[in-house]
């Protein structure tokens, strides 16, 4: 008589989540008052200065706004909302390859002034086009994150670069909180005409500020004097983006594939 055995493989898989990783961004240093305010402030209905969006509540989480692509239409438009920042008029924004930071093209220049836009585009040869002009640099693809760059500021250890994916960041803090539009409240950014914030379209909010320098840290002199107690605001520089889509993280779709591969092993 033939025996038969039955062999069962057991595969454990642990995944260790960033403790950044939540519904909320990493804490306002003024309870998210600046930020709340500058999407109030755009705000023109249903409910005059009033957003539905909830700046504590509602961000991306940080694995979720690290890396973006342009939709099927080939281009993105950048809009600048709102510069708070004390070196507003040397900070710069952009795009990186999600491959390789070092390849970065700049699309608004220090003291560029609200509703400035730029329109980005990237061929299939990876060219990424800025209004319509090769910026002469190449990425690997249709990947690319965002970055703010506050190197300029009178003195350039306070400051960074600092990349919408926080694990590139020299102090790991997530610099950037994204809201997503629910094509509810009508929003005007001065001088265009009033519109729809559709859920294509993302305001991106950025801190400029080392993190050594957030508010109350340790309380020791350590010569990394501490800024002020409402940083971070991530009112530094607000851009709305539009036509472009964040991609989920490696770690996300790790977390996917294992609940496909746990509800396969249950059949």
């Amino acid at each position: 008589m033939k025996k038969y055995f039955s062999i069962f493989v057991c595969l454990t898989v642990t995944i260790v989540l960033p403790s950044n990783i939540s519904a909320a961004i990493v804490p306002f240093g003024d309870s998210g008052i600046g930020l709340q305010t500058a999407l109030d402030n755009i705000t023109v209905g249903p409910n005059l200065g009033q957003s539905s969006t909830n700046v504590l509540t509602e961000g991306l989480s940080d694995e979720a706004d690290s890396t973006w692509s342009i939709h099927g239409s080939g281009g993105a438009i950048e809009t600048l909302v709102i510069e708070v920042a004390q070196w507003a008029a040397v900070n710069t924004f952009g795009v990186y390859d999600a491959t390789d930071s070092n390849k970065q093209v700049q699309l608004f220049a220090g003291g560029a002034s609200n509703g400035s836009q730029s329109l980005l585009s990237i061929l299939a040869d990876g060219s990424v086009i800025v209004n319509f002009v090769d910026s002469g640099v190449d990425f690997a693809g249709n990947s690319f994150g965002f970055y703010i760059n506050s190197t300029q500021a009178p003195q350039p250890w306070i400051g960074g670069i600092w990349y919408s994916d926080t694990e590139l960041n020299v102090d790991k803090s997530d610099h950037m909180a994204a809201y997503q539009g629910k094509d509810v409240d009508t929003i005007q950014i001065l001088p265009y005409s009033p519109g729809l914030w559709a859920n294509t379209e993302y305001i991106l909010a950025f801190e400029d500020l080392h993190s050594m320098h957030w508010g109350n840290q340790d309380g020791i002199n350590n010569g990394y004097p501490e800024w002020s107690d409402l940083e971070p605001d991530y009112t530094d520089m607000v851009v709305m983006v539009e036509s472009v889509t964040p991609e989920p993280s490696t770690l996300a779709l790790l977390s996917l594939g294992v609940m496909a591969l746990l509800k396969h092993t249950k059949r």
